[in-house]
């Protein structure tokens, strides 16, 4: 019992550091974007949202497109409120609806976007 009671210890407290050490990734300047980015944002999600049914070969496999329309909606919506970052994630989460390996946003793979990740390493049991 002490065992399992220290190794759940160690994963909040490791789960903790985690989170703190991306948060502290984070630029200082992670307010909302101002009135140009909100501008700029709205080009390039209503380039995605054109490009990407044009791009991919059956882009509604899973998700109906619909559901993607309104996920675009709702993005532009609350862009006024988002950091940048945030925006990133809900590109990358709308381009997770398409279902497949390999449409997908990977922040952490172009160094101008600005994610890093984290590695984190696990001890058998």
């Amino acid at each position: 019992m002490l065992g399992r009671v220290l190794s759940v210890c160690l994963a909040l407290s490791v789960g903790v550091a985690f989170g703190a050490d991306l948060v502290a990734q984070l630029p200082r300047s992670a307010g909302p974007l101002d009135s140009g980015g909100v501008r700029r944002w709205r080009e390039d999600l209503a380039f995605l949202a054109r490009e990407l049914p044009l791009r991919h070969r059956n882009l509604y496999h899973t998700t109906p497109k619909p559901v993607f329309d309104s996920a675009f909606a709702a993005l532009d919506r609350r862009l006024p409120a988002l950091a940048r970052h945030q925006v990133i994630l809900e590109l990358a989460r709308i381009v997770a609806l398409v279902g497949d390996g390999h449409t997908n946003v990977a922040p952490t793979r172009d160094s101008a976007i600005g994610f890093r990740s984290s590695t984190a390493r696990w001890c058998g049991a």
